[in-house]
Formats: structure tokens, C-alpha cells, sequence
């Protein structure tokens, strides 16, 4: 294990020495540290390594005022420096940065992409306008994203996805899992999880998985359909509600949905001994449980 002895530094040059010149630094860091990355705007992969220190690599953006590196007992700041306007012209950054595996990876951008992988501390994504994936990392997963598609693959932990206008795709083994999404479809690969929720509008909603025992699923949806296929034996209290314009199939169980209004249904059953609680309501949208 390496000593804990860290550098700060700081490297902020003339717009012209830096904008658009390429990168290649290093930095010593912990092997449990905060990583924090800001960038306007380009395209940023973050890669973690067996090595204890935080390398950059690439081009920075155009309009680049300088690149903010730093690196002390608490974690390393990587931030490339913008003027506050006049920011559309010019090709963005492009970065590889690596990172020690069990670091703690923020990331903020406006309309920059973002790919992850191999990063075991846990993720915090915020970005504006930009896609994110992400690969083989775990502990806690919070994305937040404006018009942007989120896909998240092989990962493991408590995943949160928010995003508008932009598709969600997740292939995790998470105990829990929560998903906001407005104007994007859903699709959502799961193990066995303890929670799920889920909320959409104008988008489809589809998950697969196994219900843990004890567990609960609820999901809320306007104009977008809702598609469960949950691994038998399924041990919960069911309980679904479509608006106007919804039916509900259920292929669960012989229970069968009852019509409450002309173009309104209800499904209520015990499934096994009913431990578990799978709610489900929309609004112009239909629900199938397989």
C-alpha cells in the first residue's frame, strides 16, 4: 500500500498555450478518494486502474481557459476551465482519465457524453444534453441526465436513473433500482432486487427480473406502457389500476381484471403467500404481467 503522501497542483495557462493542445498527466491518489470531474462540454471516458494515481489523456476543448489537475488526502479535482460565454464554437474536450478502481467517481457536464468503466467506489453522473454508459462498476449509481440516453451495463449496487427525453437501458444486479423518465422508453435487465420504482411519462416501462422476498415494486406511467415479466415462484400482493384507455393482462396467476369505469380496469391479487407488493397505476397505457 502506498504511503499517503499527496500533491496539489494546478495548471491554468494563457488561453493560447492551452485550448485545444493535447494533455498527458499524472497525479498520486488514494485508492478510496473522491474523483471530480467537471467539463463543459465534449466527450470524457473514465477508466479505473490498478495504479494508486489519476492520469489525464487527450485534447481539451477549444475554448479551453486551462485545466484545473489537483490531488491531496481527500481526492483529486480534474476541471477543465470555460469562459462563462460565447461557448459555441469550437470542438469540446476529448479525455481518457483513469482512476484507481475503488475511487468515488463526480462527474459534471452540460453537453458532454460520458462512458464509465471499471470504477468500484460508486457513481454520481449529471450531465446536460449528453449520453452516458457505463460498464462493470458498483456501488452506489446516481445518473442525472437532460437529453440524454442512459445505458448502464453489467453493474452491481443501488442504481437511480433520472432522465428527460432520453432512453434508459440497465443491465444490473442491483437490490434496488429507481427510475424516472420523461418522453424515453425504459428497459430494465435485472437479478433478483428487494425494490423497484419506477415512473415514466410518454415512455414505454419494461422490466425483467426476480422479485426478492419481502420486496415491492411500484411503477407509475402516463401514455407508456407497463411490461413486468417476473421470475416464478412470484410471492406478493398485487395491486394495478389503469386510467382511461388501459387494460391490464395478467399471466401470472387465473385472477382476472375487473372493469371499475367503461375504460378503466383494476387487478387486485395474493400471489404465493403475498409477503411482497407490486403496485402498478397509468394513465392511458396498458400493464402486462408475465
Amino acid at each position: 500500500m502506498m504511503q499517503r503522501s499527496f500533491l496539489a497542483l494546478m495548471f491554468l495557462l494563457p488561453p493560447l498555450a492551452l485550448a485545444g493542445e493535447e494533455v498527458d498527466r499524472s497525479l498520486p491518489a488514494m485508492d478510496d478518494g473522491v474523483v471530480k470531474i467537471i467539463n463543459t462540454r465534449g466527450e470524457v471516458k473514465v477508466e479505473g486502474w490498478e495504479k494508486h494515481e489519476v492520469s489525464v489523456e487527450g485534447e481539451l476543448d477549444d475554448l479551453a481557459e486551462g485545466l484545473v489537475f489537483e490531488s491531496d488526502s481527500v481526492g483529486t479535482t480534474i476541471e477543465v476551465k470555460m469562459p462563462r460565454k460565447d461557448v459555441n464554437w469550437g470542438d469540446g474536450s476529448d479525455l481518457h482519465i483513469r482512476i484507481p478502481h475503488g475511487s468515488r467517481l463526480r462527474f459534471e457536464g452540460v453537453s458532454s457524453d460520458v462512458a464509465v468503466r471499471d470504477v468500484l467506489g460508486g457513481s454520481s453522473i449529471r450531465t446536460v444534453s449528453g449520453d452516458v454508459k457505463m460498464q462493470d462498476v458498483a456501488d452506489q449509481l446516481v445518473v442525472n441526465t437532460v437529453s440524454g440516453d442512459v445505458e448502464i451495463d453489467k453493474a452491481t449496487g443501488p442504481a437511480r436513473v433520472s432522465t428527460i427525453s432520453g432512453e434508459v437501458e440497465l443491465d444490473v444486479a442491483s437490490t434496488e433500482v429507481d427510475v424516472d423518465s420523461v418522453s424515453g422508453d425504459v428497459d430494465l435487465d435485472l437479478e433478483t432486487f428487494d425494490r423497484l420504482y419506477g415512473k415514466t411519462v410518454s415512455g414505454e416501462f419494461k422490466a425483467r427480473g426476480k422479485l426478492g422476498g419481502g420486496g415491492s415494486i411500484d411503477v407509475s406511467s402516463v401514455s407508456g406502457d407497463v411490461e413486468l415479466s417476473l421470475s416464478r415462484p412470484v410471492d406478493a400482493r398485487v395491486r394495478i389500476r389503469t386510467g382511461v384507455g388501459g387494460d391490464i393482462t395478467n399471466r401470472q396467476s387465473d385472477d382476472e381484471p375487473r372493469d371499475v369505469f367503461p375504460t378503466q380496469q383494476v387487478l387486485e391479487a395474493n400471489l404465493g403467500n403475498g409477503n411482497g407488493r407490486i403496485t402498478v397505476s397509468t394513465v392511458n397505457a396498458d400493464v402486462r404481467l408475465d
